[in-house]
């Protein structure tokens, strides 16, 4: 009964993790809930009720993913959609992860997209081609 009970808190820190996290990805993509849910093909009521909490099907996520436009292996991942890993195969670390609080989630996940925000802004930066100027 307590591994069960344990189950449920971690699927709904889980949903309410995923629905943050599209709430979040929706906004950076400047798109109101109506103009994402017209593009996923899900109505913007239940929209609003996943990014409130609620774990759609794998159709969904995809769907989601296509229409903010970020990859569907991190949506089915962030949806708890298992990528042919059992969890036994899965680090210790992330099984810790999914017991964490929602809040708590939340704030590792804000740390972690910050830290790919400045990797991708540091490989755009060496990128970019350096203006030389000679030297008399």
């Amino acid at each position: 009964m307590k591994k069960k009970k344990q189950e449920i808190a971690t699927r709904s820190a889980l949903a309410a993790s995923f629905g943050k996290w599209i709430k979040d990805k929706r906004q950076d993509a400047r798109l109101t809930q109506n103009e994402a849910a017209l593009r996923a093909e899900v109505s913007r009521v239940y929209l609003a009720r996943i990014e409130a909490g609620e774990l759609p099907s794998r159709d969904v996520v995809l769907g989601l993913a296509r229409a903010l436009n970020v990859p569907e292996k991190e949506a089915l991942h962030r949806a708890g959609f298992s990528s042919g890993v059992e969890e036994e195969d899965m680090p210790l670390a992330m099984l810790h992860f999914k017991l964490l609080s929602p809040a708590a989630q939340a704030l590792i996940e804000k740390h972690i997209d910050e830290l790919r925000k400045m990797e991708e802004a540091q490989q755009q930066s060496l990128a970019k081609p350096r203006k030389t100027t000679k030297r008399r």
